[in-house]
């Protein structure tokens, strides 16, 4: 024990220095640590921030939609969760002219022409649709549409964030999602049909029964 501690008095110097070697390295390990920890807190806040936003802002699509089975519409929907301001639809040129040339919605070409020069808003869930086209209801208007590439460029801001998505919709094709046959029309007319006399005879008999 004695030859330890003399050993010490003797070499005082070197163990400090040892002992401020040790001292320094632990405290740079410390601190790196800690600045990689720092880093990845940073890191994983930024990315709960932006999945957040992600689920959180609008966003704003452009898809077909049919109406009564038979006629083809083009919709712009909001499927996200707030407002998009400052929205601005521009569809291709070349796809407008073809859509003027049409013989029953001719007149959607000029409004969508028009659309792409203004900046309107969308509600969450909301949606703009505009006719285009019945597919095989004897014009050429589904095939005329089809003779150009759609594409539509859409931006608009979200919390005061600037977003800019362009989509390419194929039309060939789309013929084959409706259902045109006269067989279907007609049971479809006949159901309305049916559901008119109902409500008629209804409102017949609760007059026929009222108190006098």
């Amino acid at each position: 024990m004695q030859t330890i501690i003399q050993w010490l008095n003797c070499n005082n110097g070197a163990v400090m220095a040892i002992l401020t070697f040790v001292y320094v390295a632990a405290t740079i390990l410390i601190c790196s640590y800690n600045h990689k920890s720092a880093i990845a807190a940073q890191q994983q806040t930024a990315e709960s921030r932006k999945q957040f936003e992600e689920q959180n802002r609008a966003h704003v699509i452009p898809k077909f939609d049919v109406l009564e089975g038979q006629l083809y519409c083009i919709v712009f929907q909001n499927i996200g969760k707030t407002m998009a301001d400052n929205l601005q639809i521009i569809v291709s040129p070349d796809w407008i002219d073809c859509l003027k040339k049409t013989q029953k919605n001719s007149d959607t070409g000029f409004t969508l022409e028009k659309l792409s020069t203004l900046k309107v808003f969308l509600a969450a869930e909301d949606k703009y649709m505009y006719p285009i086209c019945i597919p095989a209801d004897g014009t050429n208007d589904y095939s005329l549409l089809c003779q150009c590439p759609l594409t539509i460029s859409i931006s608009y801001t979200s919390a005061g964030k600037p977003y800019k998505e362009n989509f390419e919709l194929p039309m060939k094709g789309i013929n084959c999602l409706i259902n045109n046959s006269n067989y279907v029309r007609m049971e479809q007319k006949k159901r309305e049909s049916i559901n008119d006399i109902s409500t008629q005879l209804a409102k017949i008999s609760n007059n026929l029964h009222k108190p006098e």
